[in-house]
């Protein structure tokens, strides 16, 4: 049968038959990559930057779309507490999360390097809540005493 013959195989069928083969052999497909880039370590770095030099406004845009995201839910998690010294509830801005141990990152950070809410909440579940004031002489407190 003629549409069965290689030679009369559409650009369309060839490329339903490849991603097929690539579906099927993604570790293999990995496998090729790597060893691509270590045989070329430069080109994909350069690729890279091209890429995000030509998309630099796009990515821009929406790094700071997420970190507004970001900065919406950390007030939320901030609203309506208390702080856990003075007992007064304040607006979300005049609250600190204070690491009272051992920290992975602090909350500015995981704004700055759009981390995932996932990641926030382990590092909040760490934290006391304290209004700004109190947080200041808390470390106040540890500094020079």
């Amino acid at each position: 049968m003629i549409i069965d013959d290689p030679r009369f195989k559409t650009k369309y069928s060839r490329r339903i038959t490849n991603k097929r083969w690539r579906d099927k052999n993604k570790s293999h497909m990995q496998y090729l990559k790597e060893q691509w880039e270590i045989n070329n370590p430069a080109k994909p770095k350069i690729h890279k930057k091209k890429w995000y030099l030509d998309n630099i406004d796009k990515q821009n845009g929406l790094r700071t779309k997420r970190r507004g995201e970001i900065r919406e839910f950390i007030n939320g998690l901030k609203k309506d507490k208390p702080c856990i010294k003075c007992d007064i509830i304040f607006d979300p801005i005049c609250i600190d999360f204070h690491h009272p141990g051992d920290k992975e990152f602090s909350i500015s950070y995981a704004q700055r390097m759009c981390l995932t809410n996932e990641a926030i909440l382990e590092e909040v579940a760490k934290c006391d809540i304290m209004c700004a004031n109190c947080h200041r002489l808390e470390h106040n407190d540890k500094n020079f005493a």
